[in-house]
């Protein structure tokens, strides 16, 4: 095996690909950029596709003729004069690869005034070398446009995922970045459309109910806590807000919006006892600590930390956490418990000792049940219950099954995953051949949704509507819900239609379209869940409907529905056989 030395320009494509994975990277690095140039206010501009064009101004402290010219220089930055440096970072950039790695995979425009200069710099270069150097009139700060991204790396184009799901990458990048920075004012335009504009805010909440809206934001708990050289701030939701997917917990540390999965761990032990193990807090936790204690410099986009003591960051997050959230829920509880009396008392008074509703029970409707209740039967019954078509329910179990019994023995259904595959088959027939029919709400519903949900929501709404949502758009990032599907239980006050979002905001599987996940993530965020009581007509109801399915042995998800036990297995379990 022969080696040899990889040409200069080989060299930084390849390290251009480490750094610039899609145009989202763009973004960050120049919005880091600005940052560290004490920007006031940065706007940024995307084309559509967004690769064609990335336009990012600042009003920063600008960079002088031969200043520019250096920073297109593979690891030339102003952030560092030495090794021991790398144990103080401060600054968002220090790598000195960003502006350079940029330019390698694009055509690039770069615009600079510093405070001091009469006239500006223009920079012109492409695939990293420069065609262009004069002089420009401009305001104090920078501009960098970047067109054609990736116009001498094709391959890197095609593993973009689509229009939408990438500009809701640069969204994202947008917006963490103002809830870490709030005293700057942040724009956000894709070609003349204006997305976000974010004026500088004199307090972190007030940044939040920007980004969230009021409603939400009232629901936060509040955290500010310090402990051995480290601080938490920020805002935590409760478990009324959590989520179906991780994407909207935000960290940073030191002002860096990062990845770790030593915070992620310790949000999980804090809401351990509030929250199952499918639903994610939605959280922003700012942590400071001195730069010597965190390591920035693991990974080429700088998302990645290490900690120097990963066990004392892990407990001080998880600890400080868990007490906002019980302080929380003691003001609450003070609130709704009489006067002067305990928690105890309280359920000593409402439930007298050695009833029957102690101990979790709840005794049957014996009147409901033998009042002739209706025989439900079904068309194309599944091979092993053939000609058993009289199925009545008998009992809830634990609310999350029902018992019925066949002419053979019995069938136990789990009520989810039943309600699941009926909501299923009519959300897809509803999506390919019409609508569902609404169901008007006496009082429509404000629901303030983030800017990157409220692109999704546009992405989708044609679909929803069919599914039978009622709804219209009221402000940049806020919808009026007027009516919901006829029939829907789950509803929540619009937690659905958020669950839906975020299962939306999940990266799409090739195999299925949109319809189809749509249709899967409406079917479970909508079906009954364990712990819901039912009725004695209700599942009756939900066992007619499913076994008019077309698949009722199992959910969408491949999960059975039922399962059968024989009255052979009933008597040898008894020793009757």
């Amino acid at each position: 095996m022969k080696i040899r030395r990889l040409s200069e320009e080989l060299v930084s494509k390849i390290a251009a690909g480490e750094i610039i994975e899609r145009p989202s990277s763009v973004a960050k690095e120049l919005i880091e950029n600005s940052i560290d140039a004490g920007a006031t206010r940065i706007t940024v501009r995307v084309g559509d596709p967004l690769y064609a064009e990335i336009f990012v101004s600042d009003d920063g402290c600008g960079m002088s003729r031969e200043d520019a010219l250096l920073s297109l220089e593979r690891h030339s930055t102003s952030k560092l004069s030495g090794e021991e440096d790398l144990l103080a970072i401060r600054t968002l950039g220090f790598r000195g690869e960003a502006l350079p790695s940029i330019a390698q995979v694009s055509k690039l425009l770069l615009s600079t005034r510093s405070k001091d200069s009469l006239s500006g710099t223009l920079i012109r270069c492409t695939a990293g070398k420069v065609e262009e150097v004069s002089e420009t009139g401009m305001a104090p700060g920078t501009t960098v446009t970047v067109r054609d991204l990736f116009f001498n790396t094709p391959v890197r184009r095609r593993f973009l995922k689509s229009k939408s799901t990438e500009f809701r990458h640069v969204i994202r990048v947008m917006s963490s970045n103002a809830l870490s920075f709030e005293k700057i004012h942040f724009v956000l335009k894709q070609n003349e459309r204006e997305l976000l504009n974010l004026p500088s805010a004199p307090r972190l909440f007030d940044r939040v109910v920007s980004l969230y809206g009021l409603q939400t934001a009232e629901q936060l708990v509040p955290v500010d806590s310090e402990k051995e050289g480290m601080r938490i701030q920020g805002y935590l939701g409760s478990a009324e807000l959590s989520r179906t997917s991780s994407e909207h917990q935000l960290f940073f540390v030191n002002g860096r919006w990062i990845a770790s999965a030593t915070l992620i761990f310790a949000l999980r032990e804090a809401y351990a006892e509030l929250l199952p193990r499918e639903r994610y807090p939605l959280c922003m936790v700012l942590l400071s600590l001195a730069p010597d204690k965190v390591d920035v410099n693991i990974h080429p986009t700088k998302r990645e930390v290490r900690f120097v003591d990963e066990n004392l960051v892990r407990a001080f997050v998880r600890d400080t956490v868990r007490e906002a959230l019980r302080k929380t829920s003691r003001a609450i509880l003070s609130d709704v418990m009489f006067p002067g009396a305990s928690k105890l008392e309280v359920i000593l008074q409402e439930t007298p000792v050695g009833s029957e509703a102690s101990l979790g029970y709840e005794p049957p409707n014996t009147q409901a049940f033998f009042s002739g209740e209706t025989l439900f039967s079904y068309p194309g019954a599944p091979a092993e219950l053939e000609g058993e078509t009289a199925l009545v329910a008998l009992w809830q179990l634990h609310k999350a099954y029902v018992l019925a019994q066949i002419k053979g023995g019995l069938v136990i259904i789990d009520q989810h995953a039943a309600h699941e595959r009926i909501l299923y088959e009519e959300a897809r027939k509803a999506l390919s051949k019409g609508s569902s029919p609404t169901q008007q709400l006496l009082f429509p519903l404000m629901i303030d949704l983030t800017p990157e949900e409220f692109e999704i929501l546009l992405d989708i709404e044609v679909y929803l509507r069919k599914l039978g949502f009622d709804m219209k758009a009221s402000g940049r990032s806020r919808i009026m819900v007027r009516g919901i599907p006829a029939g829907l239980r789950a509803w929540q006050e619009g937690q659905l239609l958020r669950d839906i979002i975020d299962s939306t905001m999940k990266e799409a599987v090739e195999s299925r379209s949109l319809e189809e996940r749509l249709a899967r993530s409406f079917a479970c965020h909508a079906a009954v869940k364990a712990g819901d009581g039912l009725t004695l007509q209700e599942m009756n109801h939900l066992i007619d409907r499913l076994f008019g399915t077309s698949m009722p042995q199992g959910d969408p998800h491949g999960r059975p529905t039922f399962i059968r036990i024989s009255l052979e297995e009933l008597d040898r379990r008894f020793g009757r056989s």
